[in-house]
C-alpha cells in the first residue's frame, strides 16, 4: 500500500507553543494578582455550595505538569516527529511551523538540518499569564489557545493550488505521524467511501508504568467497552467509533478540504455555533 502515497504532495501544518520565560518575580505577582478579585473570593462560596470552584482562571496552565517537567527534551520530541515526516513516501511534503516565537527554528537547528520547513511567527501569543489562558475566551487575542487555530488561512491558500493528489496533515509537535498512519488513512478512506464516514486516528501514548498504549483522549477516565461502542464493518475490517472522538490530528483531501474550509467549522468564532 505504501507505494500508493508515492503520488500525493503532502501539506503539513504543526503547532508550536513556546511559554514565555518566568522568575520567581513573574510567579509570585501571578499568583497573587490571579487571586485579587471577586471571582476568586466567589469561587469559595461555590466551593462549599456545589463542592466545585467552576472555572479557575488562576490555575490554568498551558502545560501539563509531565510536560512541564519534561521541557529540556521538548525539542528532541520535536526532531523526530519531523523526521518521521521525512521518512513519508510521498511525493512532495511540505511542513509548516506556526509557533509565538522563533526559539523554535534555533532550538531544532541544534538537532538536524531544517531549512526546507517553513516557520509562521505569531508573537501576538508572547503575552500568557493566568488572565490571558483560556480556550474559552471570545475576544482575549493574547489568549495562546488561538495560535492552534493560525494554520488555517495557510492550508486555505494551500487548497486553491492543490489537486486531486494533495493531502493536509494538522498535528501538534509532539505527535509522531509515520508511514503506517498514512497507509491505513487512505486505505480506510477508500473502503468507507460511499458510507458517509470518514477514518479517523486514536491519539495514544505509552505508559512507563504499565509498559503499554493507553489511548489519552477519554474524560471521565471511564473505560470504553467495545460491545457498546458503534461500528461500522466492511469485508476486512471493523471500524469503531470511541465515546470521545478527540485527537489534535487531522488529515483531509482535497474533498474532505474543500468541505471543511467552506464549513462553519474552519472558522474560531462561528465554530462555536457547531460546538454548544
Amino acid at each position: 500500500m505504501s507505494t500508493e502515497t508515492s503520488l500525493y504532495k503532502l501539506n503539513v501544518y504543526i503547532t508550536h507553543f513556546a511559554p514565555p520565560k518566568s522568575n520567581m518575580f513573574t510567579k509570585v505577582k501571578q499568583f497573587i494578582t490571579s487571586r485579587y478579585n471577586t471571582s476568586y473570593i466567589r469561587s469559595w462560596a461555590r466551593l462549599l455550595k456545589y463542592r466545585t470552584r467552576g472555572h479557575q482562571p488562576w490555575k490554568k496552565d498551558a502545560m501539563t505538569q509531565v510536560r512541564a517537567n519534561d521541557y529540556p527534551n521538548r525539542y528532541k520530541y520535536f526532531s523526530k516527529v519531523i523526521d518521521e515526516l521525512a521518512n513519508l513516501k510521498v511525493n512532495q511534503l511540505v511542513i509548516n511551523i506556526f509557533s509565538n516565537s522563533n526559539e523554535v527554528d534555533l532550538e531544532l537547528a541544534k538537532f538536524g538540518n531544517y531549512s526546507k520547513v517553513k516557520f509562521h511567527y505569531f508573537t501576538k501569543y508572547n503575552k500568557i499569564n493566568f488572565y490571558h489562558n483560556s480556550p474559552w475566551a471570545y475576544d482575549d487575542k493574547r489568549s495562546p489557545w488561538l495560535l492552534t487555530w493560525e494554520h488555517k488561512s495557510a492550508s486555505r491558500k494551500d487548497l486553491v493550488d492543490s489537486d486531486e493528489n494533495t493531502l493536509f496533515l494538522y498535528i501538534e509537535n509532539e505527535m509522531k505521524f509515520t508511514q503506517v498512519n498514512l497507509d491505513y488513512w487512505l486505505k480506510a478512506k477508500s473502503q468507507l467511501a460511499g458510507s458517509s464516514l470518514i477514518p479517523a486516528f486514536v491519539r495514544v501514548g505509552e505508559s512507563l508504568n504499565s509498559n503499554q498504549w493507553v489511548a489519552i483522549d477519554h474524560f471521565g477516565g471511564r473505560s470504553s467497552t467495545y460491545k457498546n461502542l458503534p461500528k461500522y464493518s466492511t469485508a476486512d475490517e471493523v471500524y469503531a467509533q470511541l465515546d470521545n472522538p478527540y485527537c489534535a490530528c487531522y488529515l483531509l483531501d482535497k474533498e474532505l478540504a474543500t468541505e471543511f474550509v467552506n464549513s462553519k467549522a474552519f472558522d474560531e468564532k462561528t465554530s462555536r455555533d457547531l460546538t454548544w
